[in-house]
């Protein structure tokens, strides 16, 4: 059985850390260290901080990849369910 790391960018630890304390960056360190593919979801009318903890995270972990959701705010998953449930049960069905 595979193991997956799903972003779905609405944690709150990630913005504190990369935000406000750079000097004290003990969770979003971490981020490098995952090693199992990691799919960040991008809603098309996310707020500017995620989207830079998103790029954050596509950067520094191996294999991550995006994939977005037109017209879509930061809660995509009660938005737009269908195509948020489509795209994470593909996510979960690669080899």
């Amino acid at each position: 059985m595979k193991l997956y790391f799903t972003i779905l960018l609405i944690t709150t630890s990630f913005s504190v850390n990369l935000k406000f304390k750079e000097q004290d960056m003990t969770t979003i360190d971490k981020v490098a260290e995952i090693n199992k593919p990691v799919l960040v979801i991008r809603p098309e009318f996310e707020m500017n901080y995620v989207i830079e903890i998103a790029d954050y995270i596509l950067k520094n972990i191996n294999g991550s990849k995006s994939v977005g959701i037109k017209s879509a705010g930061h809660f995509a998953n009660m938005e737009r369910p269908e195509d948020f449930n489509k795209i994470i049960f593909k996510f979960m069905n690669e080899k």
